[in-house]
């Protein structure tokens, strides 16, 4: 969307791409779980959901801080 209306790439920063990672990763391990050991799969993806939350504020107080600073020198 960003690219075709103002020709701009966003790139990911490096906390994002290893949550990416880190669930192309677990996901890709439940193809190799043994039936028996299905039941890991909740606990496989404790690791990239608690990595994606960590990515999720980075970026949120990367993008969010400098409109916060911004408007709290204004007013």
């Amino acid at each position: 969307m960003l690219f075709k209306k103002k020709r701009l790439v966003v790139f990911a920063a490096w906390y994002g791409k290893i949550a990416t990672f880190l669930f192309v990763l677990a996901f890709s391990s439940l193809f190799f779980l043994p039936e028996e050991r299905l039941n890991w799969a909740h606990y496989i993806f404790i690791v990239p959901v608690g990595w994606s939350l960590y990515a999720y504020f980075r970026y949120g107080f990367k993008y969010l801080w400098p409109l916060w600073r911004k408007q709290k020198s204004v007013g």
